[in-house]
């Protein structure tokens, strides 16, 4: 019987975890925002109904052996690419053991305190959705890039192998974006963070098409999916109503030396590239980029 609480127990806090993990597709951010406080109340509820029968410390196990047992044993297998979610996943499991400490202590003035603590880590993980707080914007910034600035001094990059990427007049972005300083979204097609970029890149493309000297486009990433028609990203991006230009590599995403040179490991990637095609600014977030071309527009 035990055994039998101790199994359902660990699915239902997988069955929370998994219908929230798709908020990942907008940001980790509400991912972590809602993710813990649901956590929190689930492994509470769970903790009051079965602490005395099952026993708390077992009960808390099969809360956190559902909740992050396997996605940990994932973050592990992908080191160190899943560096990038780890904290989402610590997060929730605090808000387990927080729980844990809510239940034990419950009659005591300690729960006002974990209660307190619990509240106050919630309105911190919500406070970067709601205001732009940029903690987690920094995390991103240094797993993909080992480094916390999102302008650099110039990186030299070979202008030729913006020619992997061809719009649908089979015109390449190395022509296009000759003596211009240029702003490149690399994207894919199952990328929320991307999509989540595109309003920001649309609004540059507005403000600088018709500057000569900034040129504003993104590149589509067809990733594994192979045989995908010149265009696919061009029709992905205009049925959002985007009308920036896109820009498609044709060979699979593993195979370009575009990618082995930009060393890409994730999606999105925002690049700035001055009038010799230099990378001036990477980044995963649009913020920047408008202090970026200002401050090479009046260097040059």
């Amino acid at each position: 019987m035990k055994n039998k609480q101790f199994v359902l127990l660990a699915l239902g806090a997988l069955l929370v975890h998994f219908l929230t993990t798709p908020l990942r597709q907008y940001s980790f951010l509400w991912s972590t925002a809602v993710g813990m406080p649901v956590l929190f109340l689930y492994a509470y509820w769970a903790l009051h109904r079965y602490g005395d029968s099952l026993g708390r410390t077992r009960t808390l196990l099969a809360c956190l052996l559902g909740a992050g047992g396997i996605e940990l044993c994932v973050h592990v297998c992908v080191w160190p690419g899943g560096l990038l979610g780890m904290p989402d996943s610590v997060l929730r499991l605090l808000a387990i053991v927080l729980a844990y400490v809510a239940c034990v202590y419950r009659k005591t003035a300690a729960t006002a305190t974990c209660v307190g603590a619990m509240a106050a880590l919630i309105v911190l993980m919500c406070t970067p959705v709601i205001g732009g707080l940029p903690g987690w914007m920094y995390w991103t910034q240094y797993r993909n890039f080992g480094h916390f600035a999102q302008s650099i001094p110039p990186k030299p990059l070979e202008r030729s192998l913006w020619a992997e990427a061809r719009d649908t007049t089979e015109t390449d972005l190395c022509q296009a974006s000759l003596g211009r300083i240029t702003v490149v979204e690399v994207w894919a097609r199952g990328c929320g963070l991307c999509w989540q970029q595109m309003p920001a890149l649309q609004q540059l493309h507005e403000k600088y098409k018709d500057d000569a000297e900034v040129y504003v486009c993104s590149v589509f990433a067809p990733g594994s999916q192979k045989d995908l028609p010149l265009g696919t990203g061009t029709r992905l991006a205009h049925e959002e109503g985007y009308s920036f230009p896109v820009y498609e590599v044709e060979k699979l995403w593993e195979d370009s030396r575009l990618r082995q040179e930009l060393k890409m490991t994730g999606f999105p990637r925002i690049l700035v590239l001055d009038t010799e095609g230099n990378i001036v600014y990477e980044s995963t977030y649009c913020t920047g980029v408008e202090k970026a071309i200002d401050a090479h527009l009046r260097r040059n």
